[in-house]
């Protein structure tokens, strides 16, 4: 009878794992990521438990399978590299905001162990499709009520027009969805009744409205392209000629319609529909299109240093510091955004071949069902290449990897169940046990450590306003119990830290020097974790900038570790634009002024560094330089603000330079044309240099604008 349970729990419990994507709790740090990961971390570990206990006295093995045993050995090829990477410990558990560390494929290949020694023949496994292609509809569902403003206690606001659902990125959300209509389209060719046919052909158009709706085009290419080879399949390999003739028809009409969507751009509806639009915009000269290229390059070169091993997983991060390429809009990368290049950063070549060689013979497989299930083939054909063409511009997630697995693994089983098991003996029965009370023990000791930081970081946060101390309490729990993920509690610290000092008198001298001393201790393991990433030397020092009020030291402490951070990414940019500003707080003017000249010979973004060296200029007293460099960065296509201007226009008042301040308003009255309040610091400064009549002539235009100032001008003239 117990026996019979522990079956019954894996039967029923398996598909769970399946539901993660609808998991989600604000209370966590990254909650769109964690609480799903952590959920099934927990899940597959009490699922294994039974597993373990049910094979003392149940031969419950998967089928031998070529396809399978070559996933496992990726893996341990992978693990093996990870090791002789720059930082298993990062390869190994990964961080909060990705949570696709070792440990993370460790649970997922004991879950596709599980789900093909239950689930081993395709009817039953079949089961598990559907439990996937419900799940789908829900998420999708969720995300209608986003699009449409229909917001209630569980559905998040997405304050954005594409929406995410509960997977928390639109992206996430599109590859999660694509692939799920795949599982819908198999079920739905397979289905012989009405109503199951009307379910899954709604499951299908819904999750294309949301998968559209999500208006990412990596996914919509993939989909465009999926559709394209399934069709090209059906003309080379199915016998029917009517269906050849139907197929060659939809692929001429998707074509055409392809080229419309570039040709009809500049339409209404085009323009109107935001998937179409964004579709639309794709070129070599597109934003998004050309960093993507530019990251792409930056990875090859970032690869060369250790082509053969790579940098383990999850290692990303230095590579692309050290490569990085300023014509990039954005200034730090995790990823290369493109599975085949991050697997040449994380495991070399070596790794990339071998997973190369991995999806060629699943490919291979796909290919070979044709021969039994025309529609699996095809159908599988399709969500691969839609899968594959996807990650090309996108990293895989957890509710993704699950998808993946969910197909191989349906992929590596056969109709029925009368091939050999791995296995064919059960276990012992005490040695079990104890394994499994290692196991309990292990696994609760990791959560217990990694699981509370998640919460004590975002609840200390709450506090920071009412209760510091509460919140250095907090924090320093979350410091201590982490085993990794510093890089993730470092930020939101400094970001609640600003908060702190937007009011600093709140708080006494000793309450603010506890809490940054928890702050600063969890940056500098963040550095030393993270093989010393120079975004978090960067952070950590303009942290320092932004509390010297608390010690006048941390200006010196900025400075030191700005130069040491210079030794691991000697062409951040981000390094001189910190050191200047640090200068500036010491009053060390000339030092300033020279970090920002030394920052002009490394040729990236001159017009933002000539912007700079003009306001550290203008505060010198040196107004002709820093004309000279606002004219340079103009050369640059910086444009200057308004704001920008008032703030030249200020330091030089304070310098009583009239004829510079008259040039600067000079120039905001280009940018704000007939304004009154201009004219009249444009008189004021004509009258401070003794041009009365350029001053009355200003004065007078004011009252041409706004003649209720006619007093207040009346006034001025006789002052003159």
């Amino acid at each position: 009878m117990f026996y019979k349970v522990l079956e019954k729990i894996l039967i029923f419990g398996l598909p769970i794992g399946l539901a993660v994507p609808l998991l989600m709790d604000k209370h966590f740090l990254f909650p769109f990521i964690t609480v799903k990961t952590y959920f099934f971390y927990i899940l597959v570990d009490i699922l294994f438990c039974c597993y373990l206990l049910l094979l003392t006295k149940k031969k419950l093995y998967p089928l031998k399978s070529k396809l399978c045993y070559f996933l496992f050995g990726l893996i341990a090829l992978r693990f093996l590299l990870d090791i002789l990477g720059i930082n298993f410990t990062r390869s190994f558990w990964g961080n909060y905001e990705r949570m696709l560390g070792l440990y993370t494929w460790l649970h997922i290949l004991i879950y596709l162990w599980m789900i093909l020694s239950v689930y081993n023949i395709r009817e039953r496994y079949i089961k598990l499709f559907k439990v996937s292609v419900f799940v789908s509809l829900l998420v999708s569902i969720y995300g209608i009520c986003q699009k449409f403003g229909l917001y209630f206690w569980i559905v998040l606001e997405t304050g954005d027009e594409r929406v995410y659902s509960t997977l928390g990125n639109a992206a996430f959300l599109a590859g999660y969805l694509l692939i799920n209509v795949f599982f819908a389209l198999y079920l739905f060719g397979r289905n012989n009744n009405l109503s199951g046919r009307l379910f899954y052909g709604l499951v299908i158009v819904i999750n294309l409205f949301v998968l559209f709706s999500t208006a990412t085009r990596g996914a919509l290419v993939g989909l465009f392209t999926a559709m394209i080879v399934m069709l090209l399949f059906a003309l080379i390999f199915y016998r029917n000629k009517k269906v050849k003739l139907i197929s060659g028809l939809i692929l001429l009409l998707i074509i055409l319609g392809s080229f419309s969507i570039f040709t009809l751009k500049d339409t209404w509806l085009i323009k109107n529909n935001l998937a179409l639009h964004r579709i639309s915009q794709i070129s070599l000269k597109e934003i998004t299109v050309k960093s993507r290229l530019l990251l792409w390059n930056m990875s090859w070169q970032a690869s060369q240093d250790r082509f053969l091993f790579g940098y383990g997983d999850n290692n990303l991060i230095i590579p692309l510091d050290r490569y990085h390429d300023f014509e990039l809009e954005q200034d730090w990368f995790d990823s290369s955004h493109n599975q085949f290049f991050d697997e040449l950063l994380a495991h070399g070549i070596i790794g990339l071949i071998a997973y190369l060689l991995f999806l060629f013979f699943v490919f291979k497989q796909v290919i070979k069902e044709r021969f039994s299930d025309f529609w699996l083939s095809i159908v599988f054909l399709g969500l691969l290449t839609a899968y594959l063409v996807q990650n090309l511009f996108i990293f895989d997630t957890l509710t993704i990897v699950l998808l993946f697995i969910l197909f191989f693994g349906f992929l590596c089983l056969k109709t029925d169940a009368g091939k050999e098991i791995v296995i064919n003996k059960t276990l012992p029965q005490s040695l079990t046990k104890l394994f499994i009370v290692v196991i309990l023990v292990l696994v609760s000791f990791i959560y217990l450590h990694t699981i509370p930081p998640l919460l004590k970081i975002v609840q200390g946060q709450k506090y920071i306003k009412v209760d510091i101390d509460k919140t250095t309490q907090m924090f320093k729990e979350a410091e201590e119990q982490a085993w990794f993920g510093y890089g993730n509690l470092a930020p939101l610290m400094a970001e609640t830290t600003l908060m702190a000092l937007e009011k600093p008198e709140r708080y006494s001298t000793n309450e603010l020097a506890r809490y940054m001393s928890v702050v600063i201790t969890t940056y500098k393991k963040a550095i030393i974790a993270s093989n010393n990433y120079s975004k978090f030397y960067i952070n950590l020092a303009k942290l320092y900038q932004s509390a010297r009020i608390i010690n006048p030291n941390f200006i010196d402490q900025s400075i030191d570790l700005l130069n040491q951070s210079q030794k691991y990414s000697p062409n951040r940019i981000d390094i001189y634009y910190a050191l200047a500003q640090a200068y500036f707080y010491k009053d060390d003017i000339t030092s300033a002024e020279n970090v920002l000249k030394e920052a002009l010979k490394l040729n990236f973004r001159q017009g933002s560094v000539y912007l700079g060296l003009a306001e550290i200029q203008f505060r010198k007293g040196e107004p002709a330089d820093a004309f000279e460099s606002l004219e340079m960065a103009e050369q640059f296509d910086i444009k200057i603000s308004f704001e920008r201007w008032e703030k030249f226009a200020q330091l030089l008042v304070a310098r009583e330079k009239w004829p510079d301040v008259l040039k600067v308003f000079l120039e905001i009255d280009k940018l704000k044309p007939n304004d009154a309040n201009i004219y009249f610091n444009i008189a004021l400064t004509y009258k401070k240099m003794g041009d009365k009549e350029k001053a009355r002539e200003f004065a007078l235009k004011i009252l041409e604008i706004d003649p209720e100032m006619k007093e207040a001008i009346e006034a001025f003239l006789k002052s003159l």
